[in-house]
């Protein structure tokens, strides 16, 4: 019998990350949505005239559904085996499948700091590339704790909103 992928990771409240970041096993932690922040992005977005949202690491998805009820056209993707149905499969810490559309703007929440540093240029390449006007980029600071923060690219405390394709960054921590 074949060993499953989660087996012998270490395990924080039960969860396990595998070698690319994504999360092991039927019950990952995830926080969920921030009902201030996911208010604010609406908001953000509906000013911008932005339509299509994608949301990149986005464990059960429950911003994808908040925006999709708020008259956004979001879509989920994760990397986590037992995801919901109705999230898409991709591995972020890999370059990017053909199908993966472009979006007015990409969301990428508490993501970055769990890709291993060997697959940091692949999920930033594809981030940037697939958001054809905005970026909302989080980042756990260092020393945060959690699953699966040993090994990945670390870049200090980040909170970011890029407006595309001319870059203008405003950092908000």
């Amino acid at each position: 019998m074949p060993k499953k992928d989660c087996e012998g990771l270490p395990r924080q409240h039960g969860t396990a990350v595998k070698a690319n970041g994504a999360y092991c096993g039927k019950h990952a932690t995830y926080m969920g949505a921030d009902p201030g922040l996911v208010q604010a992005l609406v908001t953000v977005f509906v000013n911008l005239s932005v339509r299509t949202v994608g949301d990149l690491g986005a464990g059960h998805g429950q911003y994808t559904r908040y925006f999709n009820t708020h008259g956004l056209n979001a879509s989920a993707y994760d990397g986590w085996e037992h995801r919901p149905s109705w999230v898409n499969q991709i591995d972020l810490s890999r370059p990017p499948p053909a199908t993966l559309p472009r979006f007015d703007a990409v969301v990428s929440l508490e993501v970055g700091e769990h890709i291993p540093s060997s697959g940091a240029r692949d999920y930033l390449d594809t981030i940037t590339s697939h958001a054809r006007r905005v970026l909302c980029l989080t980042w756990a600071p260092p020393g945060q704790g959690g699953v699966g923060l040993g090994e990945a690219l670390n870049v200090g405390r980040a909170s970011f909103f890029a407006f595309l394709p001319k870059i203008t960054v405003t950092r908000l921590s």
